[in-house]
């Protein structure tokens, strides 16, 4: 029989208390005929613990077994009632404490609460408050020392860790809409494995220090904390992080996690400047799989104002990891040529072995300053690993047909390119593409047209390809 925790209930072979009581005898009470364990379990069951003391009117033998319940979950009730009905409990330990509180919570309120549950030593501890009346005044946390999962989710809580003592045996951690200071929480945490982190706000630094973490994902996408923002994270021992920021042009990176295995990092850009002050680049950026994929979804648009805006080499450099074998571009153009950003990109990341580019908007004509300019058409840039390049909704435009000259001319080991166009192709478009692809005979080159009567991973439309 196993509970919401996990644990197994073993079966009881010994008669219930007060001795075997034959059905003829009581025919309408055969449920106080099982056995203790059984009991229990049945009002485990309910998932509700003033529902299982409701259930002693039953019987005898029902009074008082709520008491004895490995689980408790307590919600929509008072902290006063959850404290009262904690201080009943007959049981040395728990393994799951469960209590959902509907009321508004003063400063102290989760101090006190989560102090009646520790002589409890819940195996597994979760807190959810509607809202704090005071967000700016911190609520301690006491000392859980047998917990070794903790989940407080807490709309505008503020809360510090306990002055004395540690968490010895949480392994597990989630906060949801709460602050809490992780640089003075972590270290007393010698075991935790486990950080999430959602809904994050206030606070100016995030600081994840941890010799012993090994999986982190936060949400900090809300955070005001943007005067002198920053993640500091040093984890020696993490394999698997997931981030996610607003606001990113005034965040501050340091990482430091030698030996990461799994990496989604997200970040949000207002404007980041490229080249000049002709356009700039706005959108979300994301990391995934460290040392492997980079996904940018940039928008290309015109400058407003006379903000200082941070250039997207400044944006790159700041980032966790830069050594990305793959990179796929999402373009929003915007009547802007985007050979400019793609040549940056490529410059910036040397290691690229695949380039994925996608339009997913753009106007029927680009009016940029760029449009006519020789600048980035004449880079002569070395892309050693360049491999395979893919490009998806090009409209057949001169300064589309000179970024894939741009390509084939900087990357000497390139094999594979495919081109699919969003619009049918003149018998000329056609002549004057392969016109281009003729003068690299090593690389397979294929076209394509878009079909929109098909599903997009279905087929890539019509294929326009030839042998060279």
């Amino acid at each position: 029989m196993q509970l919401r925790s996990g644990r197994l209930l073993p079966p009881s072979l010994a008669p219930p208390q007060g001795g075997t009581r034959s059905p003829a005898c009581c025919p309408e009470d055969r449920l106080s005929g099982l056995p203790d364990d059984l009991l229990i379990l049945v009002l485990v069951r309910l998932q509700c613990a003033c529902e299982a003391a409701r259930k002693s009117v039953l019987s005898r033998r029902w009074a008082g077994l709520w008491k004895q319940l490995p689980e408790l979950t307590f919600d929509g009730v008072d902290g006063d009632s959850v404290k009262a009905a904690l201080a009943c409990v007959t049981r040395p330990t728990i393994e799951l404490l469960d209590i959902r509180l509907k009321a508004m919570v003063a400063p102290g309120d989760v101090s006190s609460l989560l102090g009646a549950a520790a002589p409890l030593a819940p195996d597994k501890l979760i807190v959810t408050l509607e809202k704090s009346i005071n967000p700016f005044e911190a609520d301690e946390l006491p000392c859980l020392s047998r917990t070794t999962s903790l989940q407080l989710t807490a709309q505008d809580l503020y809360v510090a860790p306990p002055l004395f003592g540690e968490f010895t045996s949480l392994k597990s951690l989630f906060l949801h809409s709460c602050r809490i200071d992780l640089g003075a929480l972590l270290p007393v945490c010698p075991c935790l494995s486990i950080l999430k982190i959602s809904d994050y706000w206030g606070g100016d630094a995030i600081t994840v220090h941890s010799s012993s973490l090994e999986e982190l994902s936060m949400d900090i996408t809300s955070c005001d904390a943007y005067d002198d923002g920053c993640i500091d994270i040093v984890a020696p021992v993490l394999k698997k992080v997931k981030v996610e920021a607003g606001r990113a042009n005034i965040l501050r990176v340091s990482f430091l996690a030698p030996v990461v295995e799994e990496l989604c990092w997200s970040l949000k850009y207002n404007s980041l400047h490229l080249y000049s002050d002709f356009f700039m680049v706005t959108g979300e950026w994301c990391l995934g799989g460290i040392g492997f994929l980079m996904s940018l979804f940039p928008q290309l648009m015109d400058v407003e104002g006379d903000g200082e805006r941070q250039s997207i080499t400044e944006a790159i450099a700041r980032l966790p990891v830069t050594n990305f074998s793959v990179l796929e571009l999402y373009i929003s153009a915007k009547a802007h040529v985007i050979g400019p950003l793609v040549s940056c990109l490529l410059q910036i990341l040397p290691a690229t072995q695949k380039l994925k580019l996608v339009m997913v908007c753009q106007s029927e004509e680009a009016s940029c300053p760029y449009e006519q300019s020789e600048s980035w058409r004449s880079d002569n840039i070395s892309l050693t690993d360049l491999e395979v390049v893919e490009i998806i909704g090009f409209a057949g435009e001169d300064h589309e047909l000179d970024l894939m000259e741009f390509i084939f001319r900087c990357a000497p080991a390139l094999g594979t390119m495919s081109v699919t166009f969003s619009e049918h192709l003149s018998s000329e478009m056609v002549e004057e593409i392969f016109s281009i692809s003729i003068r690299y005979p090593s690389v397979e080159f294929k076209i394509y047209v878009e079909d929109d009567s098909q599903d997009e991973d279905d087929s890539q439309g019509e294929d326009y390809s030839q042998d060279e």
